[in-house]
């Protein structure tokens, strides 16, 4: 932006009266003054004659003051605001977009881990579950229900521990028990059941069928115990809930017994409260087992393992 144009004229050397114009705009009086006026001319025997103004040098001077443009201007504050909005928008959409990858890739990850654990399972018997498959602590016994073979009571227990749905959980459950057991315990033994039913239906292996256990004091020897996963009381919160699967599972465990002869055809099936002063397996699995046929009422209380 340029401002103050100045044009000046200066006759040399010449000392006569000079023309300056400032900034376009021509003085009239000075115009009249610095015009001389001619009215009368006479010539006699000259030579070199010259009417007029004479100039030997004229220099025109433009002196132009201009103001640059300050660079800061170039590009609005607004305009600014916006790009640095725009670059934002795009930063933050990229981020979404990422997220959205990583949630996806998150769930492939999980499903092809669930159909890997499901592919553990030997298809002939996909409802049980071997302690190398829940991968448990080698803990040796020697003490077999031999003397009592085929037996006749099946106490169940419920283990008062976190309720587990799927395979993963079940089985790190199943270790947390068993270590339980073995080191804090005061027992200083195995799992103390001979199979655990999950909250996911699945039957869990722990001492299996020729096993004594440590769940019913006095009736360890002449008894299979059976423990469902979770708290079965009736007055607590968040308590555990009996499923159609589990009952299910539980048959076809028993069946299994008394197909490999573990168990008697006959046998009965009871509450560990019906056999010792414990609220176990809780009121929630307690009646369930109570509308089951197996289930016998008898007071097995005032029956040893020899009169059982």
């Amino acid at each position: 932006m340029c401002s103050n144009l100045e044009l000046r004229v200066e006759a040399g050397p010449s000392t006569g009266p000079q023309l300056s114009v400032l900034n376009d705009v021509i003085s009239p009086e000075l115009l009249a003054r610095t015009v001389p006026t001619i009215e009368q001319v006479n010539i006699n025997q000259s030579t070199g004659v010259h009417i007029g103004p004479k100039f030997e040098i004229v220099t025109v001077t433009q002196i132009v003051e201009c103001s640059e443009p300050n660079r800061a201007n170039r590009h609005p504050p607004d305009r600014d605001k916006k790009k640095k909005n725009k670059i934002w928008i795009r930063f933050c959409w990229a981020g979404i977009i990422l997220a959205l990858l990583i949630t996806i890739a998150l769930l492939i990850h999980l499903i092809i881990i669930a159909k890997t654990t499901e592919s553990l399972l030997p298809p002939e018997a996909p409802w049980r579950v071997t302690r190398e498959m829940w991968d448990a602590i080698f803990a040796p016994s020697n003490r077999t229900l031999d003397e009592y073979s085929p037996i006749r009571l099946v106490v169940i227990h419920h283990t008062v521990s976190p309720e587990c749905f799927d395979f993963d959980s079940c089985a790190a459950a199943m270790r947390n028990l068993q270590e339980y057991f073995l080191t804090m315990s005061f027992l200083g033994y195995d799992l103390p059941y001979n199979f655990v039913i999950g909250n996911d239906g699945r039957v869990y292996d722990s001492l299996l069928w020729n096993r004594e256990g440590m769940h019913t004091r006095l009736y360890n020897k002449c008894s299979i115990g059976i423990a469902f996963m979770g708290d079965y009381r009736e007055n607590i919160q968040g308590f555990s809930r009996v499923t159609e699967r589990q009952i299910s599972r539980l048959h076809m465990l028993l069946q299994e017994g008394v197909d490999l002869g573990h168990l008697r055809p006959d046998y009965s099936i009871v509450g560990a409260m019906d056999l010792a002063p414990t609220i176990s397996p809780g009121g929630i699995l307690y009646n369930a087992i109570r509308s089951l046929p197996q289930y016998d009422r008898t007071d097995f209380r005032t029956l040893t393992c020899d009169e059982i």
